[in-house]
């Protein structure tokens, strides 16, 4: 009988959790439903259209800015994916496995650097490449990390050519007015 009651009660602790996550996420997704609206459609001029630079890797999170644990969660932004990063002159476009793809125009980035983590991958120092952008005139941070660490830097470098005017610290962009 003793061993039946703990295994009762441990079924109800583990059962308390899973309901405990659940209604957390679900507040998260009303809570977040009256500060954004809904993913943008990647625009169709991009169809067919060859990327400039395009890498692979994992898609991290979304995050709000300042807070690397608080996912965004409407369209699966808080989730990781398998992701190519494809740089156009003009934006860039996550393309992730089995959710909407992610186009965030150059103009809206404004904080491209590396850290060590955000929700859903913490990485060796510097490991993953973290762009901060406004979303719905929200500050968001979204975080991916290269399939090969050979590529980080390229990575880098294209989306500083696109974005000239994007700062390399999050602490520069947090500094200065909203525009």
């Amino acid at each position: 009988m003793g061993k039946f009651l703990t295994a009762v009660i441990c079924i109800a602790l583990v059962a308390l959790c899973i309901y405990g996550m659940w209604h957390g996420w679900r507040s998260r997704l009303a809570r977040q439903a009256n500060m954004f609206g809904s993913l943008k459609e990647v625009p169709e001029r991009y169809e067919g259209m060859t990327a400039d630079a395009a890498f692979e890797g994992e898609y991290v999170s979304t995050t709000i800015f300042g807070n690397w644990l608080d996912r965004v969660g409407f369209d699966s932004l808080g989730f990781k994916s398998k992701s190519t990063l494809l740089i156009y002159p003009d934006s860039i476009i996550f393309t992730r496995n089995g959710a909407k793809d992610l186009w965030i125009p150059a103009k809206k980035l404004a904080v491209i650097t590396t850290d060590r983590g955000m929700a859903g991958k913490v990485v060796e120092k510097n490991g993953l490449v973290v762009i901060g952008w406004t979303l719905d005139g929200h500050r968001v941070q979204t975080g991916f990390r290269t399939r090969y660490a050979e590529d980080k830097q390229a990575v880098l470098r294209e989306l500083r050519r696109i974005a000239p005017n994007a700062v390399d610290a999050p602490e520069k962009w947090a500094a200065e007015p909203e525009a």
